[in-house]
């Protein structure tokens, strides 16, 4: 690509500065949203961690570990504490800021990718004009910090295939904190590895990363180990409490929500469960984990961790009737490609039927781009990541706003399928819909 002009250059300041006012305006001028759910554990946590209380929920002594929550989040958090004090919308403007350099990122990598002025610039715009995206910088939950490292490692990836070790390295320790934002991500530098050793047979550049993860993930271990016993790398309870919530899908799910204690219960009425048995069991399942979620990081259920309980149930659920488990999942899967439009439903004439046609057209988009250039290794650091969450986070619970992690590589995949429609790699039907001619060489 040609040096950008000044006026080119203009531009991009101009969309980058009103990213940052999307994001910073509604942070400081609307009312603050209630602070619920899983923000409550998040900012309890850091709180603590702000005034040298250790990683607890626990104000007052003896200040019990907790084990619930990955830390990469509520350290975020503490940090701002440690500088602005208790103040929530601090974190929202950080957030903002954060978000911002996200489109950076994202603009970063589309200069990389497309010869294009005109696709870098629209992979800018609609990174900064993304309306979940300022939703969720006025949250306390760790959607804009975990898009952000997931664009950080991205662009490292894309840097480090031709710099080498030092890259492997900061792509493992971004790997490691991505992963205590979203443990989905815990075994992502294993896909690293395998591909590129598959693609071209490097073993420096993922011994590197694997030693940056390590010095991420060893540390969190050794931890838990020496607070709770825990030989464990990941949060405790929180992947068997997802699983078990994914036994019963999103459609037909008879269950209603309720915030007690900061954390939410799914309470099932009898008809739903196989047998009164396991009704009475799983109800008090629940009631022992939101006690260890919120109250008491030592209860127990059945002498074992609640989470526990919950995962062998769900395993359970999911041995006696695989085929409904796996219709309730595909059902709820396509969530995770769809804005939450609906949270500006006094702003959008129709917030659902614009969420499902946005959604079924980033997935569309984000498909045929793989579909085209799979093989092309400028693409693996979008699309592996992507496959790779949406595979790891089918089996469990889903909601809107988890596919907000992969929104800025969506973005890039999508101005990508158009891209790769102009370039060689296209094949006759695709240039025959836009009207191009196929110039790929013979």
């Amino acid at each position: 690509m040609k040096t950008w002009s000044r006026r080119d250059k203009r531009l991009v300041a101009l969309v980058l500065a009103l990213g940052l006012v999307l994001r910073l305006v509604p942070a400081l001028t609307l009312p603050p949203p209630p602070i619920g759910g899983d923000a409550v554990v998040y900012e309890a946590v850091a709180w603590n961690l702000a005034n040298g209380r250790g990683y607890t929920m626990d104000e007052a002594p003896p200040h019990r570990p907790n084990l619930f929550r990955p830390p990469s989040y509520p350290f975020f958090i503490a940090s701002v504490y440690a500088l602005a004090g208790r103040q929530p919308k601090a974190v929202w403007i950080a957030q903002g800021i954060l978000d911002a350099i996200t489109c950076t990122l994202v603009f970063a990598m589309a200069r990389r990718l497309f010869a294009s002025r005109p696709l870098a610039l629209a992979s800018l715009a609609l990174a900064a004009c993304l309306l979940p995206s300022q939703v969720y910088a006025r949250y306390l939950i760790p959607d804009t910090f975990a898009a952000f490292l997931l664009a950080l490692l991205a662009w490292l990836w894309l840097q480090g295939k031709r710099k080498g070790p030092k890259h492997g390295l900061a792509l493992g320790l971004v790997s490691g904190v991505l992963a205590y934002a979203r443990l989905e991500f815990l075994l992502f530098p294993v896909a690293i590895g395998a591909w590129l050793w598959i693609e071209k047979r490097q073993w420096r550049f993922p011994v590197w990363l694997a030693v940056g993860w390590l010095a991420v993930v060893v540390p969190w271990t050794v931890r838990n180990a020496w607070s709770a016993g825990a030989w464990t790398p990941a949060a405790r309870g929180n992947v068997g409490a997802a699983l078990w919530v994914g036994t019963w899908g999103e459609e037909g799910r008879l269950w209603t929500e309720e915030m007690r204690g900061g954390a939410m219960t799914y309470v099932l009425p009898p008809e739903a469960y196989d047998s009164p048995g396991e009704g009475r069991r799983a109800r008090a399942a629940v009631h022992a984990f939101r006690k260890f979620v919120c109250e008491d990081p030592d209860a127990k259920f059945e002498g074992r961790n609640p989470g526990a309980v919950l995962r062998d149930m769900a395993l359970e659920r999911i041995r006696r009737n695989p085929l409904k488990w796996l219709r309730l999942r595909f059902k709820e899967a396509p969530l995770l490609w769809r804005p939450p439009f609906a949270n500006w439903g006094d702003w959008v004439a129709n917030p659902f039927a614009l969420n499902a046609f946005f959604g079924w057209t980033f997935f569309a988009l984000t498909v045929g781009c793989i579909a085209l250039a799979w093989r092309d290794p400028k693409y693996h650091p979008l699309w592996v990541p992507v496959v790779y969450y949406a595979l790891a986070h089918f089996p469990f619970h889903t909601e809107f706003r988890y596919g907000a992690t992969m929104y800025p590589l969506v973005m890039l995949l999508s101005v990508g399928f158009f891209h790769e429609l102009r370039e060689r790699r296209a094949p006759a039907w695709a240039y025959a819909l836009t009207g191009r001619k196929n110039r790929a060489k013979a």
